[in-house]
């Protein structure tokens, strides 16, 4: 049986993703049910940016199911990024402000990676003093985790994520990181795609009326080819029959 799914793609509902951000989106809207296509934005050939369209019928529910899913992500900047603005002649308590601030952001985007976070933010508690007299201590870092993730079992180990950030914090312990997890209101349902049969074909709901018009269209062709093809079989039997009287 032929299953045919059509969709106007014609309503942008993201823009100016780099190409892993769109394939994200594309993904998540397939898990609910929502035909959308990417397509690359005029611009720098170097540095391409995408866009993500569904048909207008959709777009309402593709937009909650964005929200919902936390995409697309927040561009933070990292370590490479926040150095690119150090100016000239950086203090030592600005060089560590700066690093402690790009760390933190290279770890959300790490953790942000894991199955079933949503979204990730780490803040790092650090003493910002370059210099120490003789007689003080400085006091061990420490950092807090907030996860948000999706409804459901976990599937991560807490602690695992705990070594993580551990291990690229210099100096930080396990026993002194935080961990917070929210968990994620439910997805909006998850609609299967209602469709309008047309004999053995399947088509959108949205889909049908253009494609009712088309099949009427060919049908109406095919009338006439046949009807022209009847009136020129029986022309030419009358011409013969002229011929052989």
């Amino acid at each position: 049986m032929l299953m045919l799914h059509v969709a106007g793609c014609d309503t942008v509902i993201e823009e100016d993703l780099q190409e892993n951000e769109a394939n994200e989106i594309l993904v998540e809207l397939a898990n609910a049910h929502i035909a959308a296509r990417k397509s690359r934005q005029a611009g720098d050939a170097d540095a391409p940016r995408y866009h993500v369209e569904v048909a207008s019928s959709e777009a309402s529910h593709a937009l909650r199911a964005l929200r919902a899913a936390e995409l697309p992500r927040e561009n933070a900047a990292g370590v490479e990024a926040l150095f690119a603005e150090s100016s000239l002649v950086p203090s030592p308590t600005e060089e560590k402000a700066r690093y402690v601030a790009a760390l933190s952001a290279e770890l959300n985007r790490t953790l942000e990676t894991l199955p079933g976070i949503l979204r990730a933010r780490v803040h790092i508690a650090s003493d910002p003093s370059p210099d120490l007299s003789l007689d003080e201590t400085r006091p061990p870092p420490r950092a807090s985790v907030m996860l948000k993730r999706r409804p459901g079992p976990r599937r991560y180990s807490p602690t695992s994520l705990r070594e993580l950030v551990a291990g690229a914090v210099p100096g930080l312990e396990v026993r002194h990181i935080a961990l917070v997890e929210v968990e994620a209101p439910s997805s909006p349902r998850r609609r299967q795609p209602a469709y309008v049969w047309i004999g053995p074909v399947a088509l959108s709901r949205g889909s049908a009326p253009l494609a009712k018009t088309l099949l009427a269209l060919l049908l109406s062709l095919n009338i006439v080819v046949v009807l022209s093809a009847l009136l020129f079989v029986r022309h030419q039997r009358r011409k013969a029959r002229v011929v052989d009287a």
